[in-house]
């Protein structure tokens, strides 16, 4: 049962194997059910310093050649940093594939005063289409 899952998510994760279509933004998946979202979904480091460039490292699951990342969208409020990701559409007549693969980017931020808790939050989808937060907490110094 879990291999047909993923193999359900392969195929969803790219619609058709050769895009005969203008393409169509792809929903970023953030948590399979062999993965979840606990995984290497989000890394960031435990303790920052304020206005110091750290990196975040967040992951999408899908094919390894549908998937191409583009800067994501972000914002910041009073206590989080939140990360949009964002997916290049598959070009008609590109073919690509059906394999299931961690597709990881990495991005740069700086939080500009010290806070005791800092929430950095990549919001996508789950395999079944749903919207989900995968949430770090990390302080800044």
């Amino acid at each position: 049962m879990r291999l047909s899952a993923l193999l359900a998510l392969a195929a969803a994760a790219c619609a058709s194997p050769h895009a005969t279509e203008p393409g169509v933004e792809p929903r970023p998946v953030v948590e399979t059910p062999a993965f979840g979202a606990n995984g290497t979904v989000l890394e960031v480091p435990a303790v920052v310093r304020a206005g110091a460039v750290f990196t975040i490292r967040y992951a999408v699951f899908g094919s390894s050649s549908c998937l191409k990342h583009r800067v994501p969208e972000t914002s910041a409020g009073p206590d989080f940093f939140l990360i949009l990701p964002r997916l290049q559409p598959v070009g008609p007549n590109t073919p690509c594939t059906d394999d299931l693969a961690t597709v990881t980017n990495t991005i740069t931020a700086s939080w500009p005063t010290p806070i005791a808790e800092l929430r950095i939050v990549v919001r996508g989808y789950r395999f079944d289409g749903t919207v989900v937060d995968v949430v770090r907490r990390i302080r800044v110094e």
